[in-house]
């Protein structure tokens, strides 16, 4: 049975002999790769801004006291959110449908990771989505500066953790248990 490695690399170590019988699962080979290596450590800083980018955000909440949003933001925030819980049933169905074309030989195992991916995509955005409807209900009616700053860090935020979960979905598509992560 062919062996295949989840990224390209160079190979480091072979484990079992030639000839030698191994189980579903054991390690046959140990492979340096420079896209995991790369992707290790952008996941690392990612981490770090998003941590920070939080901070802001909590530091930035804490200059405003809780009112009642304009009711157009609240407005917008449900848009996102349907648009978001729309756009997650597509993705439902094309990995469903993606999977039963695999079943039947009419499609790869890539696109189906591809799809798997972009159904994980669109569960992170529709999260974020319910996210902002949230905060949304509990934003201020601020001045101007203060809401700029406000927005923006919310904004750093939102790009921080989205980057995050992309790249942990990358990690795990490369063989990394999610806790491990």
């Amino acid at each position: 049975t062919p062996a295949l490695a989840l990224v390209g690399g160079i190979v480091r170590r072979v484990v079992p002999e030639l000839g030698q019988y191994v189980r579903a699962g054991q390690t046959v080979a140990v492979i340096f790769s420079d896209e995991f290596a790369q992707t290790q450590a952008r996941y690392l800083t990612l981490r770090t801004e998003a941590a920070n980018a939080k901070l802001n955000y909590d530091r930035s909440q804490k200059l405003i006291a809780v009112n009642a949003p304009g009711r157009g933001e609240l407005q917008e925030a449900e848009k996102q959110r349907k648009a978001a819980e729309a756009a997650l049933n597509e993705m439902r169905n094309r990995y469903g449908r993606t999977s039963r074309l695999l079943e039947i030989g009419a499609a790869s195992r890539e696109e189906l990771e591809q799809d798997n991916t972009k159904l994980r995509t669109a569960e992170a955005e529709l999260e974020q989505a319910r996210l902002r409807e949230s905060r949304a209900v509990e934003l201020l009616a601020l001045s101007p500066e203060v809401k700029a700053a406000s927005e923006e860090a919310l904004n750093k935020l939102r790009s921080a953790e989205s980057e995050l979960a992309s790249t942990r979905q990358r990690l795990q598509l490369y063989g990394i248990p999610a806790s491990r992560i």
